[in-house]
């Protein structure tokens, strides 16, 4: 049961009763969320952002990380203020090292790192099917990583592995001549 309050004017009081947020799902996107819930006052109720155009739509979708002060105003044009906070997880990022080949047309070739930021647990996509989070074994080319984290932001990054020139022989003969003497 909601209570009103009334002021000297027979008005009712009006205040912001809960704002809820949706952060942003992965790193740099844009699709938080905040929704104004209001209490008294007089309707209709407009609503704004950061100063932004109002509205009277309560629902603020597609916003990116940060802090936003959302305002509201009723017909009586009385403002309430609140500051909310949307959040993102960290940056999913990588930290690898490549171990190139020892010899021309070996496969001793490795890739190694860490990753850091979004939500655990990760899954890795090597492009040569492999799920190991380090690779070892490898020819010369390139191999490319996806990693997911476990709501499924990705970051992806492209690994060369190179090999030494081929040793080249070159037999280098000398006619010899025998005689009899």
């Amino acid at each position: 049961m909601l209570a009103f309050c009334f002021n000297s004017f027979g008005q009712t009081s009006f205040s912001i009763r809960r704002i809820d947020k949706i952060k942003v799902r992965c790193n740099g996107e844009s699709n938080g969320q905040i929704t104004v819930i209001v209490a008294g006052g007089r309707p209709p109720y407009n609503y704004s952002v950061n100063g932004s155009t109002p509205q009277l739509s309560n629902i603020f979708p597609n916003l990116k990380a940060g802090s936003y002060t959302v305002t509201v105003r009723d017909l009586n044009n009385r403002r309430k203020d609140s500051v909310v906070l949307i959040i993102q997880p960290a940056k999913l990022t990588m930290n690898f090292s490549v171990r190139n080949l020892n010899c021309n047309g070996d496969n001793t070739g490795s890739i190694n790192g860490r990753v850091s930021g979004g939500i655990l647990p990760y899954n890795f996509n090597w492009s040569n099917g492999s799920q190991a989070a380090q690779q070892s074994n490898l020819s010369a080319g390139s191999y490319i990583l996806t990693v997911r984290d476990s709501i499924n932001c990705a970051a992806r990054d492209t690994f060369k592995i190179t090999q030494p020139a081929a040793l080249v022989a070159t037999a280098v003969g000398t006619n010899l001549s025998c005689t009899n003497n």
